[in-house]
């Protein structure tokens, strides 16, 4: 019994003792990457290490000792005592990137073991990047180029990227391609691009960057293009705002390379415009016509042509394209009018009625204006005293009623610019009514015309006269007809020449139309003619009414004024002195001389003249009679003072003695061509000849002395 528990304590004796020899690894190495130059260290600790440790480089040993004397830049740090065997790389270089293993020998009753693989990943920097095509490119717009970029010797291999000159990636039509170096670690990287240069390209940077891990930021090179390209052009307007007749301005400005030798070329609606006028075209006072037009500027360069064109945007005031048309259809039918308004901007366009219903049937147009202005419309309402607003826009349809006939008016407006507005008819299609003022008178022997009017939707068709119920022949050299249009029908006339008793009497005008007849009857009558002595006496007569009253007006006035001085003794007080009086005649002839007639000849002279032939029997004498007042009524007649009773009258000379000149001055009995035949004046009787001969002062020429003028007008 002894003997079986001896031998169990023998086998656990064994068991521990196999136990505590074991080797085993705590810490083991990992892949790790490192940039050349620099030091980094691989772990390594073992538990219960008995055997040598050592380190494998891509399955060759190093050594087992600590220093590592045949790897200078290798050693295992640490101590035996901890169990620590880690493998430090200085000056980290190419040939290190490989594969580590950390390995402890077998020992008395310890196998021996493996850590796991360890990559060192040693990171190379590429050399910096160059474009094949060098560092400056000429090119043309529009034509495909192709760049390469290459980098060399970067570990892992570079990452090449492209950029315009505003820093944008360039993404598209971009090849690459890397392959080992010799060394089958590094590696050569080139990246391929296709352009198509623009404009804008011209004297732009194209960038070419390498990246990769070893490199803390990119490096780049860039290649500068030199673009040529046709211009670019652009057309400016002076002016904002453009209004019809608007003198236009219009700029053509263009960016090219080259830039020299430009050839400008101006088009309006693609037609070329004639002339050499280089960056600018001036348009004067510009119409309507071109609203909307493309005004374009092409500029040619060696390498081709750019062109850029604007729309013409012309404001002006409303017009009608085409004349509103009056519109008829039978009652109940619809029809349409339309008021075709051009104008820019776009036209409000009302339709107004006269409202006969509120007109007090009054059919005059023009009546007081309304003044009020509706809420919703720039346009102003028509001068109607009754009118309603029955449509908007360039077309009103109506349906065709008794009510809706009548006369209607579209108006346009357009802010900036005046109104513009017409009238027109729709009527409703039936028979004429046919009215005619009766009687009618003609003179015979002259042309007559015997007048109608119809109101006719449609026009009549046929028009027929009659005289005494038989139709008269309007193609004969006697008869014809005139039909003059008026508004919703016709004004007929029916023309006599030489018109004889037998054309006087009773006259039927008859008019047809697709819808019915109707008819007037005219009574004609004879106008006697008034003679023509009876007219040009009236003419006469009234000619010199009027030149009677002229003068009376004026002699009116001058009796208003303050007459002559009285004298001292008394005498005479009712009546002026000659010497005033004369002096107040004076003005008198001198104002009717003011107003002679064309001839240039006063009107005194003309009296002279006609008044010449009207002279005093030689046996006439001044009878005596008391002096009269200039106030009382004389019968237009100026008074005649007794001269012979203030003064005593100054010799005449001899050419002055005939007596009878006397009566160049307005007597009225006189005036006929017999004078031996007339009556004496009225208050005239037998006179001493001394003093006829005396108050008798009348020049042959018409200038009397001063101081002596007859009063006798």
């Amino acid at each position: 019994m002894e003997g079986r528990w001896l031998a169990i304590v023998s086998w656990l004796s064994l068991i521990v003792a196999m136990t505590s020899a074991v080797q085993t690894f705590s810490t083991e190495p990992e892949d790790q990457s490192v940039e050349t130059g620099q030091t980094v260290v691989l772990p390594c600790k073992v538990d219960g290490a008995a055997g040598a440790v050592q380190w494998t480089r891509d399955e060759f040993g190093l050594g087992v000792d600590r220093d590592l004397p045949s790897w200078p830049r290798y050693k295992m740090i640490g101590t035996d005592r901890d169990g620590v065997y880690s493998l430090e790389v200085q000056r980290v270089a190419l040939e290190d990137d490989a594969v580590f293993q950390c390995q402890v020998g077998a020992a008395a009753g310890s196998p021996g073991i493996r850590s796991r693989n360890a990559r060192l990943n040693v990171l190379v920097p590429p050399s910096a990047p160059r474009i094949v095509q060098g560092e400056d490119l000429s090119t043309t717009a529009g034509v495909v180029i192709k760049l390469q970029c290459e980098s060399r010797g970067g570990k892992p291999p570079p990452k090449l990227e492209w950029f315009d000159s505003d820093g944008t990636q360039l993404e598209n039509n971009i090849t690459s391609e890397d392959r080992h170096m010799s060394d089958g670690k590094r590696y050569v990287v080139e990246s391929t691009i296709l352009l198509e240069p623009e404009a804008r390209h011209d004297g732009a940077n194209i960038t070419c960057k390498a990246k990769n891990e070893a490199l803390d930021e990119p490096q780049s090179v860039a290649l500068t293009l030199h673009v040529k390209y046709p211009p670019e052009v652009a057309v400016e307007i002076d002016s904002t705002q453009v209004n019809e007749y608007d003198d236009v301005t219009f700029k053509c400005s263009a960016t090219a390379n080259p830039d020299d030798d430009l050839i400008f070329k101006w088009f309006i609606r693609d037609e070329v415009v004639v002339g050499d006028h280089g960056r600018e075209l001036k348009l004067s006072s510009i119409g309507r016509e071109l609203n909307s037009a493309a005004v374009k500027c092409d500029v040619t360069n060696e390498i081709g042509t750019g062109s850029h064109s604007v729309d013409l945007d012309i404001r002006y005031g409303p017009r009608f394209r085409e004349e509103p048309k009056d519109a008829s259809a039978e009652v109940g039918e619809k029809v349409t009018v339309k008021c075709d308004v051009d104008a820019n901007p776009s036209p409000e366009i009302v339709w107004f009625k006269r409202d006969c219903e509120g007109c007090q049937k009054d059919r005059r147009f023009g009546g007081q204006r309304h003044h009020r202005r509706y809420q919703n419309y720039d346009v102003r309402p028509p001068p109607w005293r009754g009118y309603k607003v029955v449509g908007l826009g360039s077309e009103l349809e109506i349906t065709v009623t008794l009510n809706s006939v009548g006369r209607y008016e579209c108006r346009a407006a357009t802010t900036g610019f005046p109104e513009i507005s017409r009238q027109l008819m729709v009527f409703a299609r039936g028979r004429p009514e046919v009215s005619a003022r009766s009687p009618q008178r003609g003179v015979a022997g002259g042309t007559v015309t015997v007048e109608c009017v119809v109101t006719s939707v449609p026009a009549p068709s046929a028009t027929v006269w009659y005289l005494y119920g038989r139709p008269i022949r309007t193609d004969s050299d006697r008869y014809k007809t005139v039909d003059e249009p008026i508004e919703g029908g016709v004004r007929s006339l029916l023309v006599i020449s030489g018109a004889s008793e037998s054309d006087f009497g009773l006259y039927n005008c008859t008019f047809h139309n697709e819808y019915g007849a109707d008819s007037a009857t005219v009574l004609l009558q004879k106008q006697e003619s008034v003679p023509l002595l009876i007219v040009l006496s009236g003419v006469v007569g009234g000619i010199i009414v009027i030149i009677s009253a002229i003068l009376l007006l004026v002699m009116c006035r001058r009796h208003r004024q303050p007459g002559g001085r009285a004298p001292a003794d008394g005498s005479e007080k009712t009546s002026g002195r000659p010497s005033d009086q004369s002096s107040a005649d004076t003005d008198l002839k001198m104002e009717l001389r003011s107003t002679s007639s064309l001839s240039g000849q006063t009107a005194s002279e003309r009296w002279d003249d006609e008044l010449s032939s009207y002279r005093y029997p030689d046996d006439m004498t001044d009878a005596s009679f008391p002096p009269v007042r200039q106030a009382q009524n004389n019968a237009g007649y100026i008074s005649y003072p007794n001269y012979e009773r203030d003064y005593a009258p100054s010799p005449v000379p001899a050419s002055y003695a005939d007596p009878r000149l006397s009566a160049r001055y307005g007597n009225p009995y006189l005036r006929a061509n017999s004078l031996t035949n007339l009556p004496p004046p009225a208050g005239y009787g037998a006179r001493r000849a001394a003093a006829t001969t005396a108050t008798q002062h009348i020049t042959a020429a018409g200038q009397p002395p001063p101081g002596r003028l007859a009063t006798h007008v």
